[in-house]
């Protein structure tokens, strides 16, 4: 036990980074941005569903949570192994999400993740400016 915590100690600005992303998220989510990406642009991100997913689970409704993102332990995962210091498999990681986020997007049964480049605000303020003029 007194090596986990030397070693939590040790990788605390990783773990601290972790966590203010977490609470940005939550944060975002209570003003109703929810995804940021899908916010701008309107196509959502290989990460969406997730918080959705961390909701359905602490419900303890682990279907619901693998609907909202299958892949919704990946992060606990990949914050134990960076606390033990062991070497983190980035790259089946990064495959593992980017394959999930194709299927995601292709299946046109769900509505986690979608692609509508017109509802983005970026999308929305360009066409505000063509209207100015």
């Amino acid at each position: 036990m007194k090596k986990i915590i030397e070693r939590i100690k040790e990788k605390k600005d990783g773990i601290l980074a972790f966590i203010t992303v977490a609470i940005v998220y939550m944060v975002m989510a209570y003003m109703g941005v929810g995804c940021p990406i899908k916010f701008l642009t309107g196509i959502s991100c290989a990460g969406c569903g997730m918080s959705r997913a961390w909701m359905a689970l602490l419900h303890l409704d682990i279907v619901s949570a693998f609907y909202y993102h299958p892949l919704f332990w990946m992060p606990v995962f990949v914050l134990i192994l960076y606390v033990m210091k062991k070497k983190i498999p980035w790259i089946p990681i990064i495959v593992l999400f980017i394959v999930v986020y194709i299927i995601r997007l292709t299946d046109s049964s769900q509505d986690i993740v979608v692609a509508n480049i017109h509802d983005g605000f970026i999308c929305s303020r360009i066409r505000f400016l063509f209207n100015l003029f």
